[in-house]
């Protein structure tokens, strides 16, 4: 099942960009040189899901990774080292 390559550009965009507070999806869009129309009709046929849903559950991915990531990271620093 191979991912449409305008998906493909579009998802590795928002990855890369998904911490712009500013990016619009127009923007995804133009990245892929398609309409915004376009993007969100192969994003729905595709993926059964909009570009910016989907930008919404990159940030929420990355957000949690962060999160777990600040846990790890104290609960490391009280570990005492091994002898």
């Amino acid at each position: 099942n191979d991912i449409h390559p305008v998906i493909k550009k579009a998802l590795i965009y928002m990855n890369e960009n998904y911490s712009n507070n500013k990016i619009t999806m127009q923007d995804v869009a133009d990245k892929c040189y398609v309409s915004e129309v376009y993007l969100r009709k192969l994003f729905d046929k595709h993926l059964n899901e909009t570009p910016f849903k989907m930008l919404t559950k990159i940030r929420m991915e990355n957000a949690k990774f962060m999160i777990e990531e600040k846990r790890t990271r104290k609960v490391s620093h009280f570990t005492p080292p091994n002898r």
